[in-house]
């Protein structure tokens, strides 16, 4: 097509998915990175030059052995520089396109913010551990294992659940992601919570943070969230009061 072409100024070919490699620059730290399989005369045709190297011609790209990836445009992506063409589009994040496997420790804090039934602000603390898998393109999903002391009114309660959630990574910036999460769990508590309701109850919750990667396989996390529990009157109206509270998770993840 491209040595037929009589209308267009230039041509070329590229992935429409970025890949994800992990690349040393100058004896540094080991980068994650994002390159893409392009033809010849890629740059030229955008009108940009590479950060580091050189372009390739569309002579160089008709021998297997000159396809490649893209390693100039892969130095672009890692020193966020604005011209990068693999980003297409110099002025957004670039959008993430794969997930990786991690395992997230997170302390927890939430106040109740709403609809108290007549009680005393409620004030939950704990801590949660998860496995986070991807499951297709930007989606991960989450199994969250929680532990939550709950400061109400009456006895103090120790709340025990499990959560099902979804993650959609919305953009990453270098090593920083961000995205929206949200799911819902069933938990047991050692005393009735709220007051006037049961031990058992459903759980609820949505947000959406950011992630920092630290180093190859570690980082961090913010997220910000909203808490609801109740159960759903198990046990009749009059026995169905919730705690609606806002607060998040803040904590560290391991890749595996």
């Amino acid at each position: 097509m491209r040595d037929r072409n009589g209308v267009f100024s230039g041509m070329f070919a590229a992935e429409s998915n970025p890949g994800r490699l992990n690349i040393r620059i100058g004896g540094g730290a080991v980068e994650e990175a994002r390159g893409k399989l392009v033809s010849g005369e890629y740059f030229d045709v955008l009108g940009v030059r590479p950060v580091l190297g050189r372009p390739f011609t569309s002579a160089e790209d008709r021998s297997p052995v000159m396809r490649q990836w893209l390693l100039a445009a892969i130095v672009c992506v890692v020193l966020g520089c604005s011209s990068a063409a693999v980003a297409q589009e110099p002025a957004s994040p670039v959008f993430a396109d794969g997930g990786s496997r991690a395992v997230e420790l997170c302390g927890v804090y939430f106040v109740e913010a709403w609809n108290f039934n007549g009680r005393a602000r409620d004030v939950l603390a704990g801590a949660t551990a998860a496995v986070s898998l991807p499951i297709h393109g930007r989606w991960d999903a989450n199994v969250e294992l929680a532990g939550i002391r709950v400061a109400q009114h009456g006895p103090d309660a120790v709340v025990g659940g499990v959560f099902a959630l979804v993650r959609r990574r919305l953009a990453q910036r270098r090593r920083m992601t961000l995205f929206v999460d949200g799911g819902f769990g069933v938990s047991y508590a050692s005393q009735i919570v709220p007051e006037r309701g049961t031990r058992f109850n459903y759980l609820l919750e949505a947000g959406g943070g950011v992630s920092q990667r630290f180093g190859r396989r570690t980082g961090g996390l913010v997220d910000l969230r909203l808490f609801h529990l109740s159960n759903n009157s198990l046990n009749g109206s009059n026995h169905n009061p919730d705690i609606e509270a806002l607060g998040g998770h803040v904590g560290v993840f391991i890749l595996f």
